[in-house]
C-alpha cells in the first residue's frame, strides 16, 4: 500500500518536473527570437534615421522665395486666444470643497432596539 503511493508521489513529480522544465524551455526560446526581432528592427530604424539625416544634410533651400511677390502677398488668418477661467484645483474633490462651503454628510448610527 505504501510502495503504490510512493510510486503515484514519484511519477506526478517527474511529471511535473518534465512540464516545468519543457515549459521554461519554451518560454526561453520565444522571448530570444523576440528580442533578436526587436534588435533587427531598431537596426532598420536607426539605418532609416541616418539616410533621411543624410538627405536633409544635402538639402538646399533657395532664399529667393522670401522675397516673392507671392509669399509677401501671404495674409495671416490667425486669431488672438483670449486667456479663460481655469477649471477647479482638483476636479475629484466635492464641489464646494474648495472655497470652505463645504459639508460632509452626517453619517447614520444604527440604532439598537
Amino acid at each position: 500500500m505504501v510502495t503504490s503511493f510512493i510510486q503515484k508521489l514519484i511519477a506526478v513529480s517527474v511529471t511535473i518536473i518534465l512540464l516545468a522544465y519543457l515549459g521554461y524551455g519554451l518560454f526561453n526560446k520565444s522571448t530570444e527570437g523576440v528580442v533578436l526581432d526587436e534588435a533587427i528592427e531598431a537596426e532598420i530604424t536607426s539605418q532609416d534615421v541616418v539616410a533621411l539625416v543624410s538627405k536633409l544634410k544635402n538639402l538646399k533651400i533657395d532664399k529667393a522665395i522670401f522675397s516673392n511677390e507671392a509669399f509677401l502677398s501671404l495674409v495671416d488668418f490667425s486669431s488672438i486666444i483670449s486667456p479663460e477661467e481655469q477649471g477647479r484645483p482638483n476636479p475629484f474633490a466635492p464641489i464646494g470643497a474648495e472655497d470652505g462651503t463645504y459639508k460632509a454628510p452626517k453619517t447614520q448610527t444604527a440604532s439598537r432596539p
